[in-house]
């Protein structure tokens, strides 16, 4: 079974080294993939267009801009906080203030749900959003918290070490 998770990362120059130092050490086949920033850009077929030498179109960069309201993004930070505290348990995060969700896909046909888990830090020293997904895995909760566990350690560990 292959476990990829998606961790967007901050200022990646100061972490990246370090967190794939500790990253490594995890057994098992692992992908993880590494996002800078989290801006919600619009995306683009092709940067530039050139027509011998010519630059005919250049893409611009555009933001989607706010995808909902300051109030409404702390009630889901609370819900999601709530959600660790409660029912996944803060336990399994030593140190960290992890506010998230689990879901789990029903495929049909009898075959095993695939287990996610997503969320993010609620601490600047800590900037770390993440999505595990495993698939024929079962429930996020049992499956995906003990992941992420292990990954979300390794990180905090390759920051306190700066």
């Amino acid at each position: 079974m292959k476990i990829t998770m998606i961790i967007p990362i901050y200022n990646e120059s100061k972490t990246i080294g370090p967190m794939l130092t500790q990253l490594e050490q995890l057994s098992g086949d692992w992908e993880i993939l590494f996002a800078d920033g989290g801006s919600a850009a619009e995306p683009y077929l092709m940067a530039q267009v050139k027509n011998g030498g010519d630059i005919t179109y250049k893409a611009k960069l555009n933001s989607t801009g706010r995808l909902m309201s300051a109030e409404t993004a702390r009630m889901v930070k609370d819900y999601m906080r709530n959600n660790v505290q409660q029912v996944y348990g803060d336990w399994n995060f030593p140190g960290l203030r992890v506010c998230a969700k689990s879901g789990t896909s029903q495929l049909g046909g009898g075959k095993t749900s695939n287990a996610m888990f997503a969320g993010f830090l609620a601490d600047a020293q800590y900037p770390f959003a993440f999505i595990v997904a495993v698939e024929d895995a079962g429930y996020g909760k049992t499956v995906c918290v003990p992941i992420l566990s292990k990954v979300l350690a390794a990180c905090k560990t390759a920051i306190d070490a700066q």
